[in-house]
């Protein structure tokens, strides 16, 4: 069995604005689609097409201004390497989850060595199910072919308008790789010149040239070439490396103006992610949504007259799943301003974490849906009001009531043991101006609500437990010497009272 599988995507551009439902097209049948040209800048010639394109009489290699004469509706795409290139990557991605070592010959090829991956899916055809399987999954075109090196399986895949039997054996793929012309060869211009002058149009008639006489006539660089093509010299590869991070380039056919549109790409691209992350067991806090503006492209950083925006989605306990996602971006882009219509975006996760799994009781959320955890509920309400608006409290070793406590970040997945009791239930419904509560029972309460600044008594309070006296702070300009009452007001509430050897009297908080 061949070691080498090659996988060629004569089309990534072309399949990317197909995958990614652009207005216009007709996934199910291309040739119901708007005709559609990529053109490759340098040679202004047509570099994909896709069928309605080539129904119009457009093929490959055609100049611009004759393909443009052949269609009225002809819509024209300028080819971008980048994006090829970012693409071969997700697909060396995808396709790590059943390949060992994957070579990236970009921007539109991946050599998969094969030969240990045989046993575990026991054969051949097995093996192929698994990868065709992704292949469809990512809606990409491809043509396949095998061979005992890489560079030969490279060629034969470019060269094939259809894919390759799996079982072939050794003699017919020699064979065709013998057939291939000169100048499907992977050589300079001059050199395919030079070996077409003296009568050689087909790689079976350079190989029979002898090695001496081939690198003396033509140079060491063909002569290591072929060495290639037949493994008797090593080829350098380049292998894939799975990233640590997802991160993703989505470029837009259609400008969007409006803010909510944009979830329609952003739910494909969150289901890439999302897909990452169980493939590899892990979540993610942070995701963060750069929108790159019409006129990024092809200008300087800083003559950017629209910067890009960054929006940053933030999950307290960390997700994975793509509605998950899609509800907080969804709550989040409400909240965006556009500056310029966007013509691309960028999705990048940020740490990723293991994911832990959660034991909760068999019968407390039995068939029922919508439930979700005080840590999801954070997150949903960051993305609404912003992540700054949300946030929770802390304690503070400090006697005096306002330092004893401030701001952080919200965290509900671990209780806080030092948290105080606020529980005031044991106060029942005293009589008034009896003291009816146990100072050993309840030691040092605090109300729920405190007010900035203490407020001067206005009105008479029944007294229902205290004095409980605070002096702290004595050695510095904020020092408090107070005697705190926990009372009942008029109005029926339970409110902290305190007074000062002056003989003022303050109200400080309520209870809940």
């Amino acid at each position: 069995m061949m070691p080498w599988l090659y996988l060629h995507f004569p089309s990534l551009q072309l399949d990317a604005l197909k995958q990614n439902g652009e207005l216009g097209y007709d996934l199910q049948n291309d040739k119901n689609s708007r005709p559609l040209i990529v053109v490759e800048p340098r040679q202004n010639a047509v570099h994909q097409l896709n069928s309605a394109a080539r129904s119009e009489g457009i093929t490959l290699g055609m100049g611009l201004a004759t393909a443009i004469s052949l269609s009225g509706e002809l819509v024209v795409v300028e080819y971008n390497r980048a994006l090829e290139i970012s693409r071969l990557q997700e697909l060396a991605q995808w396709l790590y989850q059943v390949a060992a070592d994957i070579a990236v010959f970009e921007p539109d090829g991946l050599a998969l060595e094969i030969t240990n991956m045989l046993s575990l899916y026991d054969g051949i055809d097995n093996y192929w199910q698994q990868i065709d399987t992704i292949l469809v999954q990512q809606q990409v075109s491809y043509q396949r072919a095998l061979a005992q090196t890489p560079l030969a399986a490279r060629l034969l895949a470019q060269n094939q308008t259809h894919c390759a039997d799996m079982h072939q054996s050794d003699y017919i793929i020699n064979q065709q790789l013998g057939a291939l012309p000169i100048d499907r060869l992977e050589l300079s211009k001059v050199q395919t010149q030079q070996l077409h002058r003296v009568g050689i149009h087909h790689l079976k008639q350079l190989w029979q040239v002898s090695g001496k006489e081939l690198g003396r006539r033509f140079g060491l660089e063909v002569l290591s070439y072929l060495g290639k093509i037949k493994g008797q010299m090593k080829q350098p590869l380049n292998y894939y490396q799975p990233p640590a991070h997802f991160s993703q380039y989505l470029e837009l056919f259609h400008e969007i103006s409006q803010a909510q549109v944009l979830l329609f790409p952003l739910k494909r691209m969150i289901q890439q992610m999302s897909c990452f992350l169980l493939a590899r067991e892990l979540v993610v806090t942070t995701v963060t949504i750069a929108l790159h503006y019409r006129n990024d492209i092809g200008t300087n950083e800083r003559e950017k007259e629209h910067p890009d925006t960054n929006l940053e989605i933030s999950s307290a306990q960390g997700e994975y799943q793509t509605d998950h996602w899609m509800t907080l971006i969804s709550l989040r882009i409400e909240r965006a301003q556009l500056n310029a219509p966007v013509v691309g975006i960028t999705l990048i996760t940020g740490v990723l974490v293991e994911k832990n799994c959660t034991v909760d009781d068999l019968f407390s959320s039995a068939g029922q849906k919508g439930q979700m955890t005080p840590n999801q509920l954070i997150s949903l309400l960051q993305a609404k009001v912003g992540k700054k608006a949300i946030t929770g409290i802390e304690l503070h070793p400090d006697h005096r009531p306002e330092f004893a406590f401030g701001y952080c970040a919200p965290n509900l997945s671990a209780s806080n043991p030092n948290a105080p009791n606020l529980s005031l239930q044991n106060l029942g419904s005293p009589s008034p101006g009896k003291r009816q509560i146990s100072a050993a029972a309840l030691p040092k309460l605090r109300p729920l609500i405190l007010l900035e600044q203490p407020e001067q008594l206005a009105q008479q309070c029944t007294i229902l437990h205290g004095p409980e006296r605070v002096r702290s702070a004595w050695w510095g300009p904020q020092s408090i010497y107070r005697d705190y009452f926990i009372a009942r007001d008029q109005q029926g509430s339970l409110c902290w009272l305190f007074n000062e050897p002056q003989g003022n009297w303050f109200l400080h908080g309520y209870f809940c």
